[in-house]
């Protein structure tokens, strides 16, 4: 070969290299900015940079060096390159083709039509293929494939409903005078701002009552209201007058004035009327019942005796749009006390898959907000108002509606609330969002969600509590909960993920054993990395300990790892969740049914779940197509003679599912959300748009289970 013909394919081997690399790293570009490019457009460069890189990697192996020139212009030696140089280049190309297929494979960004009905159609086609079709395309210029825009749009278009405004001092002042004096009638244009005064009737008596309202001495005009307290007072009856006042310096002055002025006088610090609009008592009865009285199911101490304080990681995006958790462990409640002193416009939602031990944690925290006094103060001394949402529908209230209807089992008055939290005197944890009724459809999970941030005013403090795998993907649980969006205007969340139990915990939660019998359980749990993974989880840790201090369990050989001990934990996470629903423990009434689904129902689609999971050499997870896919299956397979009834699936549930849902699509998405939300199935924080089971055992013990009984 003649020198210039070996300078030739040199030159073209460089080339090749130096092209390849840029569109290898254009290829990751769109990769991060997938919500503007297609699958298409990122097929396309990464196909070419596959190639190009493929071609220089073969000039070198056949001894052709791209950079021999370059080393001999610069006056270096050059050497042929060796073995290792080789297998070098050809790992790159490898590695980079086997990047540029997961990428492909786990695509979340933007779609294009064709791309979009593969999904649906559970097809799954190379970025090698795509991108080589997309390479004809051009070559022919034949026009682009159009862009999948429906879903798109629906998340692009989310607009969630203004948040309340904070509320002045003198109507937070009337709405709590309201409820401390249910007699009183006000009109909301009987303020006079020049004295700082309501004027109303008291009915019960037909009596004027006038309520004066002063944050401070400095707003107090004594010698204006006299003028105008005489001259009311020469049409009437005596008025009767009272001042609500916040700071309370100076009192003894202005007790003076309005004595001189009238002997039926009243001055009340605002924490007062707090008190007396807002009487607790009830309220602290049931949270210390619930927490620290009521005993555990199947124990004979209550929530108090085994609570271990639970640590979070904060949950941030990353640049690929996926979540991510952080590398820092904090203690939950020194987050919580941060966060109230903090950032006005930021709230909290506490993420975590079954059996975490969230709605433990907001429970504790209520309790110690209520009966703690030095952790009241460290929070700000706001009213914690713990709301479940279980079996709730949101969308279908107004906020004063919904804390009217918790408030009333209490007998708190949901104005005076609603008042209360506007004036930024209150935490209101949302708790348990994943089991919202009617949330089968996309919109109506966004509907719920816009009506709840109506709460996040500027000085509100909102919490809220749920399982990540309540939404449909990544995208929905940003959109909904506005994770990440700390740079715009108004309210956004702060996402926190609870974390399983460390040893420490563990010791905590397990303080009600004898020592000795502590040591002995910790020992044998630690020995076993599988059983480890499992109790750190807080309600299997309960379950597996209670059982085994019973004597039930041995844990020091090979029984632990038996079905019959891992379906007895689902078993009791699925009755759980269909007992919530009968009646819910902070509820003195019965609970809305937020599963469409009865208990064997929920037992078949887990099982018939476990079972696609572990096929086809998924590992234990499902995409969503899949995962649709296989409900879909499960439905058309599946005779209504199979699913018996129990004593809880009473109403429209007694009705066989092809009645209670007539249509296909939407029984699919029912079933579907149910399955996704109340079973034990999780986002698989590995992939995007993927789901898998809490721990892989539970997927081979269900699959195990249904195959042995014929399923």
């Amino acid at each position: 070969m003649s020198w210039y013909q070996s300078l030739g394919l040199q030159f073209i081997a460089l080339l090749a290299l130096v092209l390849g690399v840029l569109l290898a790293a254009f290829a990751a570009y769109v990769h991060i900015k997938r919500n503007t490019y297609t699958e298409k457009r990122f097929s396309f460069y990464a196909f070419l940079a596959c190639c190009l890189l493929a071609t220089s990697s073969l000039f070198v192996l056949f001894n052709v060096s791209p950079w021999e020139p370059l080393l001999r212009y610069l006056g270096l030696p050059v050497e042929p390159a060796s073995f290792s140089d080789k297998a070098l280049g050809v790992g790159f190309v490898l590695g980079f083709m086997a990047l540029a297929s997961h990428w492909a494979r786990s695509w979340n960004g933007q779609l294009t039509q064709s791309g979009a009905e593969a999904r649906l159609r559970g097809e799954q086609t190379s970025f090698l293929s795509d991108g080589l079709t997309e390479s004809f395309r051009m070559i022919r210029r034949a026009p682009r494939d159009p862009l999948f825009v429906e879903r798109r749009k629906v998340l692009d278009g989310i607009r969630l409903a203004s948040p309340l405004i904070d509320l002045p001092f003198h109507e937070q002042v009337l709405d709590l005078a309201q409820a401390a004096w249910p007699e009183l009638l006000v009109e909301r244009n009987a303020w006079t701002a020049e004295t700082r005064t309501w004027r109303g009737t008291n009915a019960a008596l037909d009596q004027p009552f006038w309520i004066v309202c002063c944050v401070d001495q400095s707003e107090w005009n004594s010698l204006r209201l006299r003028e105008q307290f005489h001259h009311g007072a020469k049409a009437a009856r005596l008025p009767r007058l009272v001042l609500v006042i916040d700071n309370d310096a100076g009192r003894e002055q202005i007790q003076t004035d309005l004595i001189s002025m009238s002997p039926d006088v009243e001055i009340i610090k605002f924490d007062d009327l707090i008190s007396r609009a807002l009487p607790l008592a009830q309220y602290r009865r049931e949270i210390a019942r619930q927490f620290a009285e009521q005993d555990l199911p199947n124990a004979s101490f209550p929530a108090k005796k085994i609570f271990a304080p639970a640590s979070i990681r904060t949950v941030t995006l990353a640049l690929s749009g996926q979540i991510r958790e952080s590398d820092v462990v904090e203690q939950f409640e020194a987050h919580i006390t941060t966060w109230i002193e903090g950032d006005q416009n930021r709230q909290i939602a506490l993420l975590g898959d079954y059996g975490q031990g969230k709605s433990t944690a907001v429970l504790a925290l209520t309790y110690r907000m209520l009966f703690d006094e030095a952790f009241a103060r460290a929070t700000g001394g706001r009213l914690p108002i713990l709301v479940r949402l279980t079996g709730q529908s949101p969308k279908t209230s107004s906020p004063e509606e919904l804390l009217s209807a918790w408030g009333g089992r209490f007998g708190l008055n949901g104005r005076a609330l609603l008042a209360l939290h506007r004036a930024g005197r209150t935490l209101l944890i949302f708790d348990a969002f994943d089991e919202m009724a009617n949330v089968s459809d996309h919109a109506d999970r966004i509907d719920h969600f816009s009506m709840l941030w109506r709460f996040a005013c500027p000085t509100g403090k909102v919490l809220f509590t749920g399982r990540p795998n309540f939404f449909l993907d990544d995208e929905e649980l940003k959109n909904a909960l506005r994770v990440g969006e700390a740079s715009a205007s108004g309210a956004y969340c702060q996402a926190l993920r609870i974390q399983p139990f460390d040893l420490d915990q563990m010791k905590i939660a397990l303080r009600w054993m004898e020592p000795y019998r502590l040591r002995e359980f910790i020992k044998a749990v630690t020995a076993q990395a599988e059983l480890l993974s499992l109790v750190r989880r807080p309600s299997f840790l309960f379950q597996v300990s209670r059982l085994w201090h019973l004597g039930l369990l041995r844990i020091d050989s090979d029984t632990v790892y038996s079905a019959n001990v891992i379906l007895d934990f689902i078993s009791y996470s699925l009755d759980r969740q269909v007992d919530k629903q009968v009646t819910d423990i902070s509820h003195a009434q019965q609970a809305a049914r937020f599963i469409p689904l009865r208990r064997s129902e929920l037992d078949y689609f887990v099982s018939g779940c476990a079972i696609a999971a572990l096929s086809g050499g998924r590992s234990n997870s499902l995409s969503a197509v899949e995962y649709r896919k296989t409900i879909a299956e499960l439905i058309e397979r599946a005779p209504e003679s199979w699913f018996g009834l129990t004593t809880h699936d009473g109403g429209s549930v007694g009705l066989p599912l092809s009645e209670r849902i007539p249509d296909l699509e939407k029984r699919i998405e029912s079933c579907a959300h149910a399955v996704r939300t109340h079973g034990v199935l999780e986002l698989d924080p590995a992939r995007a748009d993927h789901y898998k089971f809490s721990h892989k055992s539970f997927a081979e013990a269900l699959a195990a289970n249904a195959i042995v009984a014929g399923g």
